[in-house]
């Protein structure tokens, strides 16, 4: 039925997609796919409605072949947007089968496996059997072409027999009774939207994966085995005190989708052997961590002894809503082959051996839409991340973020300190839009019960609702640009960062790396102190944050930091230390300061440092940064155009675009002296801009394009922006121009391009916008910013 009411959705498709980087033998692999289908041949059905009924058809099983694409030597991303095409290509199930191979080859060595399911044939065990089972049978027919396949005691059919007989007998009727009761008197757990629900969903979703500190696998499995309980159970009892904090609603029930394999048979089996575990939580504000972990403990085990009754039967029974919230954990570490999934923000697992074959797994969304939020969970050994796909019908991109990193921030709290009461415990702010960190701070505790969408209950978007001013941080607006290429025909959009409230972009990096520090209790007001090095933006950023906590901080900067950013800090009340005498190898200051940051975080009691060339939480924060510019276009830029010095910013734009399978060309500004590329040092007047390291965070591979831009290009740019757009922007968003400009005569034609402003102007008066500087450092410049660029002028005369 639900393949009826929505043919065009791709939310019921599984895909299991491995990178191969090993020579495979098609004909062999072939022959391993026709064993693999007599083993489980619920993979070769069609399926259609007879006398209102729905019925299972055999197919023939050489219906279903390997389907081999050579697609040569594309990009990463290209290669990945073919894996996304296969599995939103829907299935006519009455006409075709439910399981479909294709091989994507760039190279012979090189290939994409892509494996994809209609869920009414697999689950997520099914798909990692499949697998299994397909590159086993390839083994075990190289090593003997002889060799048969293997067939199974019992089918899916069989199973589906023993269904249909548990349900009518007294034991499913007591099985049914056990799941009425539960719900009675229990509301469905239905979250705030950012949108009213259609009278009939589409099935359209999105995804979005949520890292959790290196350490959190390991910090739930501990605390799980002191409270005696599964790590599923106390993820659970998280999840549902949030769900409480952000409904205010007392008994409510959501779903865990759990797997009904409960015989040595039905362990091998593929097919869709899921029913839904109906979960009830009753959270009062003198409730402990404790005694919600616990109390979702019982409900599973209780729901576990009944879960051969399919919930799902009762849905539309009065007081019986289906589900809208679904929480699902995978024991990554537990299928076979092995296979971990992406770092959070990439695409491609951790290379592993199996069978002989370099395999890797290729991390990319799918099953989005079933209910309006569903958090899965994936528990690799110590890693934790959680992916939470949503109905965009009625949420945004960020909304969903903002849920999140409140489910982050929640277990950090959770797990130090089980005995604490859920009803004093704080919420993230409705601003604070980073992921794995938070915003804000001086929260509504969980009693306060805010909206989903991040506004109180019966307030609108007013930005004057913000609580704190860490809480405006974020959001920064996208305008479109109408007389910088009035001829070119492209949509130009600029994102204005300085509209954070320290001024700059950094506003974002330092939020994401500091504030969740101190929600952790890592960094406490009146003991810590914050060291970091910084050349003006990340210390205004932080000098903020510590303003406002009242936490002391040090920076160490140098010569080449303007007189207007040193102000700013000493008005924050930043301790400064500034570097005079550049490193003796390298003729930079950046080294120097290194070293002293070291010395200072040695000698200082309780010293924090954020590190922003290292902390992955500096590129994390940038997922917002990108996923902010998508949802205001309403789709995915064709270029965007960013400086780079950290690094942080590229590569948290970039990962994101890679998770979720867009194509824009994403274009690396460095300055001319800079090393991130590998370009020779060179003396470079401006700060902010390009770096004399290599940092930790540097992915070269993110940046689509390089290009390089020196001082006199940066102070043409941000002039050429001031005189066409009234924009008075900083140094290196004057770079990022330059480089436009370079490009624009390039670009594909009615492209829609983004230029990211890393930061404001007013902090380069005395350089950047000073005829006086500007004419002792490069002369006469005679206008030139006046000009249009070079390939619009060629093409406009």
């Amino acid at each position: 039925m639900l393949n009826q009411l929505h043919p065009d959705s791709s939310a019921y498709t599984i895909l299991n997609a491995t990178r191969v980087r090993s020579e495979l033998d098609l004909p062999v692999l072939a022959r391993a796919l026709a064993h693999l289908l007599v083993r489980h041949d619920w993979l070769a059905s069609t399926f259609d409605e007879v006398h209102g009924q729905p019925c299972r058809f055999p197919l023939d099983p050489q219906m279903i072949r390997l389907d081999v694409r050579d697609v040569g030597p594309v990009t990463e991303q290209e290669l990945y947007a073919q894996v996304r095409a296969l599995a939103r290509r829907q299935f006519a199930l009455a006409t075709e089968a439910p399981f479909r191979i294709s091989l994507l080859r760039r190279t012979p060595a090189d290939t994409a496996l892509v494996l994809t399911f209609h869920h009414i044939v697999a689950d997520a065990t099914s798909q990692a059997l499949v697998l299994r089972d397909l590159l086993d049978g390839y083994a075990r027919l190289l090593a003997d072409p002889t060799s048969a396949p293997e067939v199974p005691r019992s089918g899916y059919a069989e199973y589906v027999q023993a269904e249909q007989a548990l349900l009518a007998s007294p034991r499913g009727a007591r099985m049914a009774r056990y799941w009425r009761q539960l719900r009675t008197g229990a509301e469905t757990a239905t979250l705030p939207t950012d949108r009213p629900r259609p009278r009939l969903s589409a099935r359209s979703g999105a995804s979005c994966l949520i890292g959790l500190p290196p350490a959190a696998g390991s910090g739930v499995r501990r605390a799980a085995e002191r409270l005696d309980v599964t790590p599923f159970a106390l993820l659970l009892g998280v999840f549902q005190v949030l769900v409480h904090c952000y409904t205010g609603r007392q008994a409510q029930v959501l779903a865990c989708n759990a797997s009904n394999r409960t015989s040595p048979a039905t362990r091998e089996l593929v097919g869709y052997l899921v029913n839904p575990l109906l979960v009830r939580f009753e959270i009062g504000t003198t409730s402990t961590f404790t005694e919600v972990i616990r109390l979702a403990q019982r409900q599973i085990l209780t729901g576990l002894a009944n879960i051969g009754y399919p919930t799902m039967l009762d849905n539309g029974h009065p007081g019986m809503q289906a589900p809208n919230l679904a929480f699902t954990l995978i024991a990554v570490d537990r299928l076979r082959p092995h296979l971990p999934f992406a770092p959070s923000g990439g695409v491609l697992g951790p290379e592993v051996s199996y069978r002989g074959l370099r395999l890797t797994k290729i991390d990319l969304p799918h099953m989005e839409g079933q209910f309006d939020l569903n958090a899965e969970v994936r528990l690799d050994g110590d890693q934790l991340s959680v992916v939470f796909r949503y109905d965009v019908e009625l949420f945004d991109h960020a909304t969903v973020a903002r849920f999140g990193t409140s489910f982050a921030r929640l277990l950090g709290t959770a797990l130090a300190d089980l005995d604490a009461r859920v009803g004093r415990v704080s919420l993230l702010d409705h601003a604070e839009l980073q992921q794995l960190a938070t915003f804000g701070s001086r929260l509504p505790t969980a009693a306060a019960a805010p909206t989903l969408t991040g506004y109180p209950a019966g307030a609108g978007p007013s930005r004057a609702a913000y609580t704190g001013v860490l809480a405006a941080i974020g959001q920064t607006p996208l305008v479109r640009l109408h007389h910088l290429w009035p001829q070119s025909g492209h949509r130009v959009f600029a994102k204005l960062e300085q509209a954070n409230p320290g001024g700059s972009i950094k506003d974002r990096s330092a939020a994401s790396m500091l504030l969740g520090a101190i929600e952790r209790g890592e960094v406490v007001s009146g003991r810590s102190v914050v060291i970091e090095s910084s050349s003006g933006n990340l210390a205004i950023g932080l000098a903020q944050i510590c303003r406002y906590h009242g936490i002391r901080f040090i920076c160490v900067v140098d010569a080449k930091t303007t007189a207007h950013n040193l102000a700013i800090l000493h008005a924050y009340g930043a301790e400064i230390e500034v570097i005079t005498e550049p490193d003796a190898d390298t003729g930079e200051y950046l080294p120097v300061r290194l070293r002293r940051i070291r010395e200072l975080v040695a000698s200082t009691p309780d010293a924090f440092c954020p590190n922003q060339y290292a902390n992955p939480l500096n590129p994390a924060a940038h997922a917002q940064t990108m996923a902010e510019i998508i949802e205001a276009l309403d789709g995915e830029p064709d270029y965007l155009f960013l400086a780079t010095s950290t690094t942080g910013t590229l590569r948290g734009c970039a990962s994101y675009l890679r998770s979720q399978g867009l194509r824009t060309t994403v274009v690396a500004v460095d300055a001319v002296g800079s090393v991130l590329f590998g370009q020779p040092p060179r003396r470079r007047l401006l700060p902010g801009h390009g770096a004399s390291i290599r940092p930790p965070l540097l992915q070269p591979e993110a940046a689509s394009r390089i290009v390089h831009v020196d001082d006199r290009e940066c102070v043409l740019g941000c002039r050429r922006l001031m005189h066409a757009e009234a924009i008075l922007a900083g140094a290196s968003s004057g770079a990022v121009v330059a480089a436009a400009d370079r490009l624009v005569a390039e670009l594909a034609p009615d492209s829609t391009v983004v230029l990211l402003l890393a930061d404001g102007g007013d902090r380069y008066l005395d350089t950047v916008y000073s005829d006086d500087w500007v004419q002792r450092q490069f002369g006469d410049l005679g206008g030139a910013w006046l000009l249009p660029p070079a390939g619009l002028a060629l093409q406009t005369t």
